[in-house]
């Protein structure tokens, strides 16, 4: 099945990700990695500690959110 776009809003202030996606409610690891998927910066069970731990980089990165069975990638300007 090709991949389908799902809406989130990611607040990096607040540490949430929310939107109306039944899988984002299944998301249990959230992860940071360089934008060119080189090198994870973080890795958590919540947003907020995920986001908490790149606390001052600035640039382009990737948002993982990993699931049971699936992967939700985007990029995030920090």
């Amino acid at each position: 099945m090709p991949p389908a776009p799902v809406m989130a809003v990611v607040d990096i202030e607040a540490g949430t990700v929310s939107g109306t996606s039944p899988l984002l409610d299944g998301i249990v690891s959230y992860q940071i990695w360089e934008a060119d998927g080189s090198l994870c910066i973080a890795d958590a069970s919540d947003p907020a500690t995920a986001f908490r731990a790149v606390d001052g980089l600035h640039g382009t990165y990737m948002l993982r959110m990993r699931g049971d069975g699936y992967t939700l990638t985007g990029h995030i300007d920090l």
